[in-house]
């Protein structure tokens, strides 16, 4: 059975380092525009905590969100 994640805000992203615990995490978050993938660059929110997911995936809670990056 799968883990329930959130009932907030969660968006998929990639960026080019792991976050820090503590900063702000600059990342590309994907989304959808017209059945078609795009990303855009951003700035999260304070990191308040980090899992490592996978290879080079992690799960990034922040004060409003949470992130599942990929790392690479």
């Amino acid at each position: 059975m799968a883990k329930k994640i959130s009932n907030g805000n969660v968006y998929m992203a990639t960026a080019k380092e792991v976050p820090q615990i503590g900063k702000r995490y600059y990342c590309y978050k994907l989304n959808s525009v017209d059945g078609r993938p795009k990303s855009a660059a951003c700035y999260t929110s304070a990191v308040k905590a980090i899992e490592c997911i996978g290879n080079n995936m992690y799960k990034v809670n922040t004060c409003n969100s949470i992130y599942l990056v990929n790392v690479g």
